[in-house]
């Protein structure tokens, strides 16, 4: 078996005397199992395939004439370690038949997506109208708000949400860039300030409850100007 850039070959030996036959080499082997597992503690956060909890797993099959492997959500039994996120279940029997030795399978997981969320805490000294509160998207999107929420007893924040779901990423090429116009209450005097926004922490995710179970739904960041 060797493994390169996320392709696993595996090779079947036979001595230099023998014809090599595919299925008569492979002959009674049903299934082949391996269990995938991760080394990040935020990768199940950055694909909504894999549940946030801990009870599921996936499994992953191989179909007759298909390339893409096929995803399934399953219990997850008691002896397989947390750090395992799904069980990859080759029909070995199924590539025989097939006898294709191009064949690539194919895994595609979907980036998860929630709203983003910038909760800004501004200096006592500032004073900011809503209007002159702007956040400048990175995939055209813009930002709901500012909405005035308070954090503890002393402080506030102006929270402001992205209209639409954006994709988690371990980096991201550009940030969202945030525009303030306000006016420093000391001095009387009206400037401007532009912020650039960090990536959103994918440890920062928040769910809300939907039908009795609790969703993925926004992932935020608290700002201090």
């Amino acid at each position: 078996m060797n493994a390169n850039k996320n392709i696993f070959t595996f090779y079947c030996g036979v001595s230099e005397s023998e014809n090599f036959d595919l299925t008569e080499a492979l002959n009674g082997l049903n299934t082949l199992q391996f269990q995938l597992y991760h080394e990040d503690d935020n990768f199940k956060n950055y694909t909504s395939n894999i549940p946030l909890n801990n009870t599921h797993i996936l499994n992953l099959k191989n179909s007759p004439g298909e390339v893409e492997i096929q995803i399934e959500q399953a219990l997850r039994s008691e002896n397989v370690p947390l750090e395992t996120f799904a069980i990859l279940i080759l029909d070995i029997q199924e590539l025989i038949n097939e006898n294709d030795p191009d064949k690539r399978l194919r895994l595609f997981l979907k980036t998860r997506e929630l709203l983003w969320q910038y909760q800004i805490i501004l200096r006592d000294n500032m004073k900011v109208e809503e209007r002159d509160l702007k956040i400048y998207g990175i995939y055209n999107e813009t930002y709901n708000g500012p909405v005035k929420k308070q954090l503890t007893q002393e402080v506030s924040a102006l929270v402001m949400t992205s209209n639409i779901p954006l994709p988690l990423r371990q980096t991201i090429a550009d940030n969202p860039l945030l525009k303030i116009k306000f006016t420093d209450i000391q001095t009387n005097v009206t400037k401007n300030m532009e912020l650039k926004l960090p990536n959103q922490d994918p440890q920062s995710i928040l769910a809300e409850q939907r039908d009795g179970v609790m969703i993925p739904a926004l992932t935020t960041a608290i700002i201090y100007v």
